[in-house]
């Protein structure tokens, strides 16, 4: 989706399933860990607690208007759930 290319295994190295399910995983998950880094680099203002696959957490209270902008980081659109608690669970 950004431009990235991807090395696929040989036919010597992997079954011609194997490279199937490969060129069409390749692009979605590292679609989505492109979409993450851009979401991190438009939160770097803010307090990042932890990262956890496609979660990222907050310490303090901050306004859903802020992070709302974070669905259109990308070409598609990305629902973004926010949820307020009092501790980690």
């Amino acid at each position: 989706m950004f431009g990235r290319y991807l090395r696929l295994p040989d036919e010597g190295e992997d079954s011609p399933d194997g490279i199937m399910r490969k060129a069409v995983n390749y692009p979605i998950q590292g679609s989505a860990a492109e979409i993450l880094e851009l979401a991190l680099i438009d939160c770097k203002d803010l307090d990042i607690a932890l990262q956890v696959h496609d979660q990222l957490l907050f310490d303090g209270y901050i306004p859903k208007e802020r992070l709302k902008r974070l669905e259109d980081v990308s070409p598609i659109h990305v629902p973004v759930d926010i949820n307020y608690e009092e501790r980690w669970e």
